[in-house]
C-alpha cells in the first residue's frame, strides 16, 4: 500500500504543469468562463457576474487609445464614451472627469467663451463677452507695466453690467464697461442670470455706461 501511495504521488508531481514565466497566446478557451482570441476577450452572458462595478451580462468591452467602451448586452449596461482629454461623453464617466483648467490668453482683442476665461491686455484692448449664464466668470486685467484702456463690449440681448458702486446697472443691450487706462486696471465679471453681469472684483476706475 505504501508503495502504491508513493507511485501515485510521483505521478501527480509529473502531471502538475509549472506556469512560472510562461507566455500563453490565444486563441484559448476556458470552458464557459471566457475566451481569448488574439487581443480580443469575449465574456459570455451571465446572470450575476460583475466586472468592476458593472454587471457584465453579455457586455462587450473594448479599449482603444486608453479609452474603454462598453456596449450593452442582454442584461443592460450604460455605454461609456469619451475621455477626460477630449471631454466627457455619456454614462457614468461623465461624472469622473476633473474640472478643466481656466484658459488664459493675452493680446489686445478677444472673444471670451463660457463658462470662464482670463485675459491679459498687452495694450489698448477690446473684450467681447458671451450672453451670461449664472456662474459664468471672466477676468481681464492690464499686463505688468501696461497702462491702457480696457473696454468690455455688451453682448446685447438686454445684458447689463453692474456698476462698481454695487448700487445699480449700466444701460441694457448697448452699455459698455470701460477702464480709465491705468496700470493695474482689472475687472472680473460673474454671470448672475441671462441678462446681468455682476462685478466680482475690480481695480482702478471703471465706467459702466
Amino acid at each position: 500500500m505504501k508503495r502504491l501511495f508513493n507511485i501515485l504521488a510521483a505521478l501527480l508531481l509529473v502531471a502538475t504543469p509549472v506556469l512560472a514565466n510562461t507566455t500563453i497566446k490565444g486563441p484559448i478557451t476556458f470552458s464557459t468562463i471566457f475566451s481569448v482570441t488574439g487581443s480580443t476577450v469575449t465574456i459570455p452572458q451571465a446572470s450575476s457576474s460583475v466586472f468592476g462595478v458593472a454587471k457584465v451580462d453579455g457586455t462587450t468591452i473594448t479599449a482603444s487609445g486608453g479609452v474603454f467602451t462598453a456596449v450593452a448586452g442582454a442584461g443592460g449596461i450604460t455605454q461609456l464614451t469619451g475621455d477626460c482629454t477630449a471631454g466627457p461623453g455619456s454614462g457614468s464617466q461623465a461624472t469622473t472627469c476633473p474640472a478643466k483648467v481656466t484658459p488664459l490668453t493675452t493680446g489686445t482683442s478677444v472673444s471670451l467663451s463660457a463658462p470662464r476665461g482670463y485675459f491679459v491686455c498687452t495694450g489698448t484692448c477690446t473684450i467681447t463677452l458671451p450672453v451670461p449664464a449664472a456662474g459664468d466668470e471672466f477676468c481681464v486685467r492690464n499686463d505688468n507695466n501696461v497702462a491702457t484702456v480696457i473696454t468690455f463690449n455688451n453682448p446685447g440681448s438686454s445684458v447689463q453690467f453692474e456698476k462698481t458702486t454695487f448700487a445699480s446697472y449700466g444701460t441694457a443691450t448697448t452699455g459698455t464697461a470701460v477702464s480709465a487706462g491705468a496700470a493695474g486696471d482689472k475687472l472680473c465679471l460673474v454671470g448672475r442670470d441671462t441678462t446681468h453681469y455682476l462685478v466680482g472684483s475690480y481695480n482702478g476706475t471703471w465706467t459702466m455706461n
